[in-house]
Order: structure tokens, then sequence, then C-alpha cells
């Protein structure tokens, strides 16, 4: 892996507060002219939402423990050898055209020129799978931008208030609106909260990490032009009713989970026109001149800007303009128009107990286009760490029909009893059986009708080490939220993004924290697989350097909770399988690992299914033909020897008990020349001095799942013969015997 590319300048308190170098270079009066060799933009991110709205969803909330500071966290776990990131900050607008910048401010990640750039922390310009950017300023609750009314009275607005690099240069922040394009998938994750926590009884400590969010981040191709509501405290909420486990009280529908409901909605483009309609009666397809009466709020949106409805308590609805109530829609488009492709925006939703001190919840919320009529859930009840007690996981499904709905739902204890939710309701499913995950579909009469989910962790009233109830801390020890994940956002393949075991503050430098001072993780990754029949295997790469360092296996709908034993820090770990089989997984705090005060971090997000990347050319690749000559056994990456057995590395016996290098020996078609083309993929991918345009759980996945076999034998072979970076190597190099035949035996895995 590449740990070595970043430098020791991460702090125990102040862990990498790194801003830009290219201002450094600026400060000089140096700025760079060099040409630019343009990527192809496979995805393209906005940072979502404003400091000053996470400031106010976190000052409403818990107004007398605000801190001084606001923290914005974007973390961005690489995928892919060879990746290049163009960053573009909004302060001093954005780039006509990011590919081509003009302007000296923005950053070339990853292209080998530190002139142009290069990733806070990393030693060199270099970007490849298991890397890890953490982009993380601390900046002055006045720090407004876009929103000079926030600014108090007699403060001069400074954009440059940042100095992550210590180098005494103020510099622009890393924080919400910033843009940035990939020409290879990523992991993303977006964090924020306010103050640090001090710790003991001290009066109004600043909450820092007990009082945050944080969502995973999509790409502009995943953003929409129509949304609605599916959070709020309606009087129609119902819940099944159902105490689950002993000593559950009588709660509230919501427990003031979602006394306070607002949402940040993102433009993608100049001119994005938002249209609320905020009890449903406008028709969207309709002539908008006919309809303009009924939108009761429009607002005009330019690229990157966000709006949040104003934050009030919901409930009854006595004007319909103060805020954005579950059911309300919203339609993004032009002046003219609602049918434009290009005028697309991200919505996420912030939740909130109000007066509750540490209580909050944030999700992303997908446009109603890519709502699913299946979701699957990978987090569990939990007991609490102090009492014993459970905090439960609970689910609140809304159907956003016209119709009642019905969901059919099961666990690892089976079909469970059907849900029937009526139309624009937010049904509750209290608490998820502990060590299950659990599969929602519509089913009957309204089969293949969408809907949406969101799943709640610690959800009831809290107790007291005496077994009393303490309605001071109702369901905010261990808070935290994920929007299910679709059927179609599982993958065979998990980037996990952000995901230290506890407050970040608190870890050593690590690869990018080193969590192991707090043992077991406070913040695991929750997993689960979708196949409903069979037992299911899942590899685990805690850091994302190609080596798999754990198996786990799954019964059909279990859970696992998973940490890296070494350092307690999934953040740019892999998961995945090689029989084809779908994961869905999450990340956040574990009341059963965890307590509800210092040290510990009450967010979660979920983990999005990461794409196999197939670019057209420009990467690397040596043939069969290269790995398979004895003078290149140096070449092999560790833990591949050709003394490997082909089933050892690749979960499958297809090949009997031949060697890594005999089936790369082997001539012939059809599954003999898959083979030796997987072998040579499978090394190329582990060579961290080839820039391959697939990784090592990739290839396994793809061989072992390949239904036809030329087409798969033909993908690989294309990538082996992009060209072949490598010189000759000794045997000696390598350790290998000389010997013209390999011995045959099974090296261990790491």
């Amino acid at each position: 892996m590449n740990k070595n590319k970043r430098s020791d300048c991460y702090r125990r308190l102040s862990w990498e507060r790194l801003s830009k170098k290219t201002i450094t270079v600026m400060a000089l009066g140096l700025f760079y002219t060099a040409p630019i060799q343009a990527i192809t933009p496979l995805q393209t991110y906005y940072v979502p939402f404003t400091e000053a709205q996470v400031s106010d969803v976190l000052s409403t909330l818990h107004p007398e423990a605000i801190g001084k500071k606001n923290h914005a966290v974007i973390s961005i776990s690489i995928g892919y050898n060879g990746t290049t990131i163009h960053y573009d900050h909004h302060e001093d607008s954005y780039e006509t055209n990011l590919l081509s910048p003009l302007s000296s401010t923005t950053q070339i990640w990853g292209d080998g020129n530190d002139a142009n750039g290069k990733p806070p922390g990393f030693a060199s310009d270099v970007l490849n799978s298991g890397d890890v950017i953490i982009l993380n300023n601390e900046m002055p609750v006045d720090y407004y931008i876009n929103d000079p009314a926030a600014i108090p009275p007699n403060v001069p607005y400074d954009p440059l208030v940042c100095d992550g690099d210590g180098d005494g240069v103020q510099e622009f922040c890393y924080d919400g609106q910033d843009k940035f394009v990939t020409d290879k998938p990523v992991a993303v994750t977006r964090v924020g909260w306010v103050g640090t926590w001090q710790g003991g009884d001290i009066p109004n400590p600043e909450p820092g990490t007990l009082l945050a969010g944080a969502v995973e981040v999509y790409p502009t191709s995943e953003w929409g032009t129509s949304f609605e509501a599916p959070l709020g405290e309606p009087n129609s909420m119902k819940g099944d009713g159902t105490l689950t486990f002993p000593g559950f009280p009588e709660m509230p529908d919501h427990d003031g989970m979602f006394e306070l409901v607002s949402n940040s909605i993102m433009a993608t483009s100049d001119g994005t026109v938002l249209r609320f309609d905020l009890n449903g009666d406008a028709d969207p397809t309709a002539d908008l001149v006919t309809e303009i009466g009924k939108y009761e709020l429009v607002v005009t949106l330019d690229e990157g800007e966000s709006f949040m409805p104003p934050l009030i308590p919901s409930g009854p609805i006595t004007d319909l303009q103060a805020f954005f109530p579950l059911g309300s829609r919203v339609y993004a488009g032009t002046a003219t128009s609602l049918e434009s492709t290009q005028h697309v925006v991200q919505v996420h939703g912030f939740t909130g107990d109000i007066g509750a001190r540490y209580e909050s919840r944030w999700a992303a919320i997908l446009p109603k286009e890519r709502w699913s009529d299946e979701y699957f859930m990978p987090v569990s009840t939990s007991r609490n760490s102090l009492n014993n007690d459970y905090d439960p996981t609970d689910v609140f499904l809304y159907n956003p029909g016209d119709s009642s709905l019905s969901v059919c739902w099961q666990t690892m204890g089976g079909e469970q009893t059907v849900i029937v939710i009526e139309p624009n309701e937010l049904y509750r499913q209290q608490a998820i059986t502990d060590g299950s995950g659990a599969r929602f579909i519509s089913c009957g009469a309204t089969a293949g009708e969408t809907f949406w989910g969101i799943a709640t962790i610690d959800s009831d009233w809290d107790r007291n080490p005496d077994g009393t109830l303490d309605d001071e801390f109702t369901n905010e020890s261990s808070d935290w939220a994920i929007a299910l994940a679709s059927k179609e956002q599982l993958s065979t393949e998990l980037l996990v993004g952000f995901a230290p075991g506890v407050d970040p503050n608190l870890c050593q430098p690590g690869a990018p924290f080193d969590c192991s001072g707090f043992s077991p993780s406070g913040s695991p990754v929750w997993v689960m697989a979708d196949d409903l029949i069979n037992n299911t295997t899942v590899s685990i790469d805690y850091d994302g350097d190609s080596i798999v360092d754990h198996t786990i296996v799954l019964t059909p709908l279990e859970r696992a909770k998973v940490f890296d034993p070494s350092d307690n820090d999934m953040t740019g770990a892999r998961l995945f399988t090689t029989n084809g089989t779908k994961l869905t997984a999450a990340w956040g705090q574990d009341p059963a690992n965890s307590e509800p005060a210092f040290s510990y971090f009450d967010v979660g997000t979920t983990i999005p299914g990461l794409p196999m990347f197939t670019e057209e050319g420009g990467g690397e690749g040596c043939t069969p033909g290269y790995w398979k000559q004895r003078h290149h056994f140096g070449s092999w990456a560790s833990p591949y020897v050709p003394t490997m057995a082909f089933e050892d590395a690749f979960s499958n016996n297809v090949f009997g008990d031949m060697t890594l290098l005999e089936v790369l020996k082997q001539g012939g078609g059809g599954i003999k020349a898959l083979g030796r083309h997987s072998v040579a993929a499978l090394l190329n991918a582990a060579a961290s001095s080839v820039s391959y345009d697939l990784n090592v759980a990739q290839v396994i996945s793809g061989f072992n799942t390949a239904t036809d076999t030329e087409a798969q034998k033909n993908i690989f072979e294309k990538f082996n013969e992009l060209g072949c970076p490598l010189g000759r190597s000794s045997v000696e190099e390598s350790g290998i015997a000389s010997s013209s035949t390999p011995k045959k035996g099974k090296a261990k895995h790491r």
C-alpha cells in the first residue's frame, strides 16, 4: 500500500488540519503555467451544505453549547491506482472548465506534478488504491459564505481563514460548496460538528463530535430533479405498537427525533429554479403557466449554492412557507421548464430533538426517480454498554403513493408481519433484532411500488444504571441515522469512506487514523449480504492495499460488525465477495462498544457500492507472457508467488491443485485462456508499480462470477495488453529457487 506517501504532519488533537499548498506558491509570486493533461470526468462532486447551515442546525438543537469553530471534514477514499482529482474552491468562483483550470487556487492531485498541487499530507502527488485524502478545517462560526446576513455586525469578512499546513499563510478552507472531479471512482464522506468536547462536568461544554452529523456524498450522476420530503413529525405517523423487548417504555411515535426537520438542497447549474409544492396540489407535468400559483415557494440557485428552508419545529402546518413538511415536493428546473436534465440538485436531510443537547441525525435523500421497491438494512439493535439495556435500531418507511402500501419484511428470524402504510404516511417499525439485518420489499397487490426508508440508531428513552428512565438523555447517547440501501445500490464490492473507530481528534497518525488506544472500536462497519438462501463469504481488506486481511461468513440476513483490530479505523477499507453476492454496509457508532460521552462519535453513514471501473485505454498492464518468465518473478507482489495454488488466490478449485505459474503457462482457449489472463490480471492489480485499471478484488470477482468465459477473457486481455512499465527483475530478488519447475504448494495469505 501507499502509506509512505503521507507526511508526518498529523497532530494528535488537530488531525490533518491541512490546506492547499498552491496558495503558498502564489504568495511567492510563482504561478504554474505548464500545460495540463485533461482527464475524462468520470465523477463530479459538490461538497454538500454550507458551514452556516451546519451551525444553524446544531445551534438550534443545543444553543448553549455551541463552540467557537465549525469543523468541516471531507474524506475521499481512493478506489483505483492512478486516480486524478481536480479540486476547485468556491470562494473565488468556479472554473469555467475544471478540466482546464485557469485559477492558481485550483488544485490538481494525482498527476505527478507537485507544481499544480498535491493532496494535503501527501509527500508525492500520486494517488493509488488504499490512499485516503482527509480534508479538515476549523473555521470561525462567522465564516458564512453566500450568507452575508449571517455575519455578525462589524465583523470583516475574509474567506482566507484557514492555515491547515502550518506555514503561516492563510488559505481557502476545504468546506461546503467546493467542487471536484475525479477520473476514477472514489468514496466521499462529509462530516460536520461545532466545538471540541472538553469532557467532565464543566458548565456548557462544547459538544464536539457528540453533536455531529455525517453523510455519504454522491456524484452528480446520482442527483435528480424531483424530490419528496420523507421525514417529519406529522400527526399521521404510526408505529407497529409492539414492545419488542421487555422493559420498553411507552413512547411517542417519534420520541422527538424529528422535532427539527430540514433539508439542504444544492444546485449544479446556474439559474436552477426550485419550486416547492408544500401540499401536493401542483402537477409538474402540466404547463407552468397554469400551475404557477400552486407552488408556495420559488427559489433560484446558481452553481454550488444551496437552500435550506427556515429552521423551526415541525408540527401542524400554520405557514406553508416556513418549512418543508412531510410529503412536500420540490422540483428543480429552469425559469421556464421543469424538464431540464442539466439543472439537477442533491438533497440532504437534518433532523434532531430540540433541547436534547446531543441529538442530531443526518441522511442523504435520493431523488424520487431513484427510490426503490426493495431495501436492505445492515444495522441491528445493540445493548447499551453502561447498563446492558437495549438501544434499539428502528426503521421508518415512507409511502409516497396515493393508496395504502404493503411491505413484506424479514430478518434472520424469518418473515415478519406485513406492514401496511397509508398514503403519505411515515411508519415506524420498532427494534430490528440484535444480530440481524433486515430486508423490506413492497408486496401483494402493491408489489413493485416504490417507497423510501431511514433507520435511526438509539431510538428510545435511555435508562440510568439503576434501570430508571433518564428523560434528560432521551435517545441521544448513540444517535445517528442512515438511509436504507436500495437493491440497486448494492454491489459485490464496497469502498469505505470516513470511518474512524472513535472521535478522530483523539487518534494518532495512521492510515489515516490510529485509534488503537480505544478498544474495541466504538464505530465499526456493519455489513450484510443480499443472498437469502446461502451463506456468504466476505473478504475484508482493512487498508485498501489489495491484501485480504480477514474473511467472515454471513448466514442469510445476518449482520456482522467489522473493525480493523490493529488501529480501529476502517477508513479506506474494502469489503467484497467473489461469487457475485452483493453487499450493503454502514459505518456508525455501536452502543454495545461505546459510551455516551468523551472519545466517541455520534455519527454514521450508508456505504454505497463501488462500481467497477473500465476506462478505455490510458492504463498499464503486463501480459501473461511477461509474468510467467522466471527472470520476472521478482516483480510478483506479495502475497502472490509462483508456487501459490490458484485455489488459494481465487478461492476457486477449477484448476485443481495447479499453481499460479502453471495456470499462466498453460496454452489453449476457453477456461485455460481465461485462467492465464486472470492470473496476469491479478498480478497486475497487486503490483504497486503497475497502474492497472482493476483492483485485486475485482479481478477475483470477475473470474469467479464469469458467465461468458470468452467475454471475461477479452476484458482481462484488453487490460493486460495496455503496456507493461516493469523492467527485468532477477530470480534472486524474488526469493524463488532457481529451478525450471517450481514446487507445488500453498502459500499462506496474510
